[in-house]
């Protein structure tokens, strides 16, 4: 279980859906984007509860583990569901090669890149 900071407030919820929170707003700074998620959680109260935020770029959240049980609640679906989100934003990758250039670009110093220029 992970207690989740974020403005004022404080939840608790799953390991799960607090990594898959945390990696997604990561992901959302980096394309500059923001998006509303709902997970269930424990609220400050001990009362469990649909949570809906909006999360992007200047999101400050914490995630700080607990020993505290959790209720049983389809948290396994909004992990899933954040995650999924997560992976469809996330940019794509292209290999890399020592110079710092995408593989087969023209100034591409790469040994192992069979369309590199030789540089000596």
């Amino acid at each position: 279980m992970k207690r989740i900071s974020y403005l004022s407030e404080q939840f608790i919820t799953t390991d799960a859906v607090a990594d898959a929170i945390v990696d997604y707003a990561m992901t959302l700074a980096i394309v500059g984007a923001a998006d509303i998620i709902e997970f269930p959680a424990i609220d400050s109260s001990g009362v469990q509860r649909e949570v809906r935020m909006v999360i992007g770029p200047a999101s400050q959240i914490a995630s700080v583990g607990v020993d505290e049980t959790f209720p049983d609640a389809p948290t396994d679906e909004a992990a899933n569901e954040i995650r999924h989100r997560n992976q469809r934003r996330l940019p794509p990758s292209e290999p890399i090669t020592n110079a710092g250039m995408p593989v087969g670009h023209p100034e591409s110093t790469d040994l192992d890149d069979p369309t590199a220029p030789t540089r000596r």
